[in-house]
């Protein structure tokens, strides 16, 4: 835990969490570094990892019909990309 524990200090996700659990989720913590202007994932795309926004800015887009995008959230640091897609959602 002591490689990333700069990084998990920034992470509300894990504020308040159990130790035990903290450790766990921190060993399979990988660096992922993203040029400016690219793209994480794509819209249709299967999404099996899940971000944690240590650095910069991450913008949500929807592409438009005049070959732009439209940006419609911002993720900063301490937020999570990609939770929604992992994680099922079962209407009650």
């Amino acid at each position: 835990m002591t490689i990333h524990s700069e990084v998990i200090k920034k992470i509300p996700f894990f504020q308040n969490q159990p130790k035990e659990f903290v450790a766990f989720i921190a060993a399979e913590l990988k660096t992922a570094k993203f040029k400016q202007e690219s793209f994480i994932y794509y819209e249709g795309e299967t999404v099996d990892k899940m971000y944690f926004l240590y650095k910069g800015l991450a913008g949500f887009v929807i592409p438009t019909r005049s070959d732009g995008f439209l940006f419609y959230s911002v993720a900063e640091v301490g937020d999570m990309i990609g939770l929604v897609d992992l994680i099922p959602f079962r209407h009650a």
